[in-house]
């Protein structure tokens, strides 16, 4: 388990983050996408082996829960099988926790 409190990485890299989902989700979806990143990363938590990584790794949650909200934004308006699968956030179905 990391010697570094969770509240602490959220502190300092949770900026980075929202900036981050901000420009892949815009203002209104990132507010939901990074609650979902960080309770993924919270329980993902004391599995870091790295805390000098952890900005890394926060990014990396956000990426999965970015690409999960696309990919339901994309299911609800109807988007067809073929679209979705092409799009460049399915490139993998691991969505790091986050709700697909």
């Amino acid at each position: 388990m990391p010697g570094v409190a969770f509240e602490t990485l959220v502190d300092e890299h949770g900026p980075t983050v929202m900036r981050f989902l901000i420009a892949r989700l815009g203002p209104i979806d990132a507010e939901d996408a990074f609650q979902e990143t960080m309770l993924s990363a919270l329980r993902a938590y004391p599995d870091l082996r790295d805390v000098k990584a952890a900005r890394a790794w926060l990014l990396r949650a956000e990426r999965f829960c970015a690409r999960s909200a696309h990919l339901r934004a994309a299911r609800a308006s109807g988007a067809s099988f073929a679209s979705i699968r092409a799009s460049p956030w399915a490139a993998s179905s691991n969505t790091g926790g986050c709700n697909a």
